[in-house]
């Protein structure tokens, strides 16, 4: 997270979801933090499980596989974001 810019009183909050690779802390040279800066939003981005350091389990194997699914990466940002609200 980078709360730099953010308003806390009015700011919105710019969610990076940053896919199928290692995530890294929100870059203000990024497009959509440059556009979240003019915002005065709190900069945050996401790792999808499996990627980066966001690794699960000790091994591939193809039972823990089966939680690797775009169903399963929806539902994790609807956690992520229902915990951050509070």
């Amino acid at each position: 997270m980078n709360d730099q810019f953010w308003d806390k009183q009015n700011g919105p909050v710019f969610l990076y979801l940053c896919g199928e690779w290692t995530c890294s802390p929100p870059d203000t040279h990024m497009y959509p933090f440059m556009v979240g800066t003019q915002h005065d939003a709190l900069l945050v981005t996401l790792e999808h499980r499996y990627y980066g350091a966001s690794q699960p389990y000790d091994d591939w194997s193809t039972h823990h596989l089966q939680w690797l699914t775009s169903e399963q990466a929806l539902a994790d940002t609807a956690y992520f974001i229902e915990e951050m609200n509070r």
